[in-house]
């Protein structure tokens, strides 16, 4: 009875810890510098979604650097003011699923009320996470068959994709499962959303 009871704590803890490892979420951080280089601290740093208007606001801290965790994904728009410096704003900073997007703001000395106006440029590559997402835009997925959508098609594209057959008893024959990046077939999580 006490192994049942040990083994059903371990396969809960296995789904938990598995639910964490799913996201639908992005990260928006960076540093906020002068023309000079050194951090601007107690700078305030604006994050909005221009979609619904969401506004989130926090301070630099003493090397100005800020942090907003668990920002979803869509368009916004981060401006960034300090006392005796021109306020800067970079728009059209767009977030996909599980993006760590970094930015570098540099403040130059003027009045609040003159700002300077950025249009963020297409992001970068990746160098700070080893995570691999991709987004599916919504014609993609308009192009599905209607009545038993084959949601595995979708990777198709996806780097590092190749369809497999399973490794379990009882699979069915000719059956082919999608593998990322010789990834476990039981360990691949696929959100659809929409």
């Amino acid at each position: 009875m006490a192994f049942r009871s040990l083994c059903c704590v371990f396969y809960i803890a296995l789904a938990i810890t598995a639910a964490w490892a799913q996201t639908s979420t992005g990260l928006v951080r960076g540093t906020v510098l002068d023309t000079s280089g050194a951090p601007v601290t107690e700078a305030t740093v604006r994050l909005q979604n221009t979609a619904t208007g969401l506004l989130r606001t926090q301070a630099t801290n003493t090397e100005g650097i800020f942090e907003f965790p668990q920002v979803l994904a869509g368009s916004y728009t981060v401006a960034v003011e300090k006392t005796g410096f021109r306020k800067e704003t970079i728009e059209a900073i767009t977030l996909q699923v599980a993006e760590v997007r970094d930015l570098r703001v540099q403040l130059t000395i003027g009045e609040i009320s003159e700002s300077v106006t950025v249009t963020a440029d297409p992001a970068a590559i990746q160098t700070t996470e080893s995570s691999l997402s991709q987004v599916i835009d919504e014609r993609r997925v308009s192009q599905l068959p209607p009545k038993r959508p084959q949601y595995a098609a979708t990777d198709r594209p996806c780097s590092g994709c190749e369809y497999r057959p399973p490794c379990q008893r009882g699979a069915a024959a000719g059956q082919l499962w999608p593998v990322v990046h010789a990834g476990r077939t039981t360990r691949q999580h696929f959100y659809c959303s929409g």
